[in-house]
């Protein structure tokens, strides 16, 4: 996938909310309860498609405000390029692509010289013991990307001139970080199941929306 080289990590909401501060307003499984989705309890994967493939894009609050704040910045970088009487746009919302799956191990607890493996309260060996878990190293990233429409002036065989699209180019908005523990996973990408779910989440929000 070609990418402008230039992104919009820069973006603030009004409320000075950065753009890879944003988090998701419900979650898959919360909307579609009965549906085939799942979250990693262990840092391996066995199926044959790779994470990227299976992990579902989170609903982040893409307001009206983001978009004309990324489509001032892409303007600003470049219009000047254009055509007279030729302008940009974006589509919206952007799409998600988890470029990182993230990382994490589990760490054993420490041992007491007394109590060994079982913890005691009173025993202050025991509550100054690392007492294990899970440990993140890395957090997963999901790449946000919109597409660019550049319409420029067209002349047309009677001489008119209309403005048409001339092309389309992705454009990467910026990045957001999550524990990757918390990235939900679901059918592969490109089937019908897939498809399906999409739908049913998107009736959902919508009809949710309008109660």
């Amino acid at each position: 996938m070609v990418v402008s080289a230039f992104r919009a990590d820069s973006l603030l909401t009004g409320s000075g909310q950065r753009l890879g501060e944003l988090r998701p307003r419900h979650t898959w499984a919360s909307v579609l309860d009965d549906a085939d989705i799942w979250q990693r309890t262990e840092d391996v994967w066995d199926l044959l498609n790779p994470r990227e493939d299976h992990a579902l894009p989170p609903e982040l609050p893409w307001s009206e405000e983001l978009r004309q704040l990324a489509l001032a910045e892409y303007r600003a970088k470049f219009d000047k390029y254009l055509e007279p009487g030729g302008h940009h746009e974006i589509t919206w919302p952007p799409e998600g692509y988890l470029t990182s799956p993230g990382s994490w191990y589990v760490t054993e607890p420490g041992l007491c010289d007394e109590h060994a493996d079982e913890y005691v309260d009173e025993c202050e060996e025991c509550r100054s013991l690392d007492r294990g878990g899970q440990v993140v190293d890395r957090d997963a990233t999901w790449e946000w990307t919109v597409e660019v429409e550049t319409w420029e002036p067209q002349e047309n065989a009677d001489g008119t001139t209309s403005i048409e699209l001339l092309q389309t180019d992705p454009w990467t908005i910026g990045y957001t970080d999550v524990d990757p523990r918390e990235v939900e996973y679901g059918p592969v990408k490109g089937s019908p199941y897939r498809t399906e779910m999409v739908r049913k989440y998107w009736h959902s929000r919508r009809r949710a929306a309008s109660e």
